[in-house]
């Protein structure tokens, strides 16, 4: 008997298999809820990063605005003795924003190409997509960067005092 009937498969003998084809699907919809979770994951760890980034960099911006322009005299003795590390770290951490901005509307080409794509699939070759991921791990070099260049200074100057 070759014909299928009830999206059976047949065995060996011709017979239809009810139980290969549902064992089949059943692992299909298995691997498709494990692939899901791993992507909803993914994007809750993805989207911490980003916004752990973002909180540090507009930190880091908030804090050299107030040394800069701050009274006290530790704000004073770090502007006198170490102008220019504070600058930097401060260009560095605004860095860190526009990088965080450019890789999110890079993100946004490169969902947008997929979607409009007849198969909703990422073209991975393309400038935005790859553009993407490099900003997304270049902006957290940035951060941990100004973080531990911000830190070394502060150290330096309570050293120094």
């Amino acid at each position: 008997m070759n014909t299928k009937f009830n999206n059976g498969a047949e065995n060996q003998s011709g017979n239809i298999d009810e139980h290969e084809e549902g064992s089949s699907n059943m692992e299909k919809v298995e691997e498709t809820a494990r692939r899901d979770k791993i992507i909803a994951h993914y994007t809750v760890v993805t989207n911490q990063i980003s916004q752990i980034c973002r909180i540090i960099a507009f930190g880091i911006i908030t804090a050299v605005y107030a040394i800069f322009n701050g009274s006290g005299d530790f704000a004073k003795s770090l502007t006198q003795n170490h102008p220019v590390l504070v600058g930097t770290v401060g260009f560095f951490a605004v860095l860190t924003v526009i990088v965080d901005y450019l890789q999110y509307l890079l993100s946004h080409a490169s969902v947008t190409k997929a979607i409009e794509s007849d198969d909703n699939k990422f073209e991975e070759g393309s400038f935005s997509y790859k553009g993407s991921k490099f900003l997304f791990k270049f902006k957290q070099l940035l951060v941990g960067f100004c973080s531990l260049l911000f830190l070394f200074i502060v150290s330096l100057q309570v050293l120094c005092d």
